[in-house]
């Protein structure tokens, strides 16, 4: 399961959309309007799929999904270039955020580009030369991801959700089973004490879970070609703290549910909402500060900066401290109330 994870959720996870289907109502078709759209198909971000007759076919082939932007080119636009008051009309589809962002940002970044390219033409035909139109000039490099590879910062949120997920489902099904089966019980009457039924749980599934691990650093890397940058034996203790917390709460989940269905309900909606509140796809600067205190309540919230600060900037354990010494501190703190909880749930 942990394979298919990664292969599926690293092919499919993706928030660089690119070749739009897009329609265009081109009412000027001319050079103008060509070296337009000829500048928005080479960005790689639109395939023209179809050339419409009006505009309101073009809001049609939106509505039925046939497209998810079209382009509409007013009748005088070559004329309206040469006075620099050029307008085309695009319509974006915004049923899906991450097709209407892209193609949004990418429209006025294609834009603006060819508009520059007019006037540095311009002022090269006039003898007033390109560098007029460039007064300020940045120089913008990336750290740690050169070439924004969405796959790069996907990779490590995912193994920590994938790891996540597995301790929380091996713990629950081990215990939950145990007392559905009435096999528990029998346990119990030997001298066998609570907390060595425990351990005994744990080291199979922490055993279990290093092997996944192996395997899922193993696809990220040669499979997707996700560079890691840090320290293996820091990453390796790091992921067994991490263990050893979702472990603790997939034990409290398993005390306070009466069935496996009821535990799997509860662990599918911690999965989805730490989705939502650890920082695995959204920001959680962004969050409203009751969201973003909810996502304390998560492992997921603590590891998703270590491992992306490990895997892909390769920084160590001096940096990173504080949030080691709160992962722990949860750790610690879970596994305690959780086999308390387990303890008076046995009694």
């Amino acid at each position: 399961m942990p394979l298919i994870q990664i292969i599926l959720f690293g092919f499919a996870v993706t928030m660089n959309v690119r070749h739009i289907p897009t329609v265009v109502f081109d009412q000027s078709r001319d050079s103008a309007s060509r070296a337009y759209l000829d500048s928005l198909v080479n960005s790689q971000y639109f395939n023209i799929t179809a050339m419409l007759s009006s505009q309101q076919a073009v809001r049609q082939a939106i509505d039925n999904n046939q497209a998810q932007v079209g382009i509409v080119i007013p009748p005088d636009f070559a004329m309206k270039v040469d006075r620099g008051e050029a307008t085309a009309l695009i319509l974006v589809d915004g049923a899906d955020p991450f097709v209407s962002l892209s193609a949004y940002y990418n429209a006025n970044i294609v834009t603006q580009a060819q508009s520059i390219q007019l006037v540095t033409d311009e002022l090269t035909q006039a003898g007033k030369g390109a560098l007029a139109t460039n007064p300020l000039v940045s120089s913008l490099h990336i750290l740690y991801n050169p070439d924004l590879k969405d796959l790069w910062f996907v990779v490590p949120g995912l193994i920590a959700l994938i790891l996540q997920v597995q301790s929380i489902t091996l713990m629950v099904a081990a215990i939950v089973r145990e007392r559905e089966t009435g096999t528990i019980e029998q346990i119990l009457v030997t001298p066998i004490r609570p907390i060595e039924l425990l351990i005994g749980k744990m080291i199979p599934n922490v055993i279990l879970l290093g092997f996944n691990l192996v395997m899922i650093l193993a696809v990220s890397s040669i499979g997707f070609h996700v560079p890691f940058q840090g320290n293996l034996l820091l990453f390796v203790g790091l992921v067994l703290i991490y263990v050893c917390a979702c472990i603790g709460l997939g034990l409290l989940i398993s005390t306070i549910s009466e069935n496996q269905p009821q535990a799997f309900q509860i662990n599918m909606m911690i999965t989805l909402m730490g989705l939502v509140v650890s920082g695995f796809i959204f920001p959680r600067n962004a969050l409203p500060p009751v969201i973003n205190w909810l996502g304390y309540l998560f492992p997921l919230t603590y590891f998703i900066p270590i491992l992306r600060g490990v895997m892909s900037k390769g920084i160590g354990l001096e940096i990173i401290w504080p949030l080691v010494v709160a992962l722990g501190f949860y750790a610690v703190l879970i596994m305690a109330v959780a086999a308390k909880t387990f303890k008076q749930d046995l009694d």
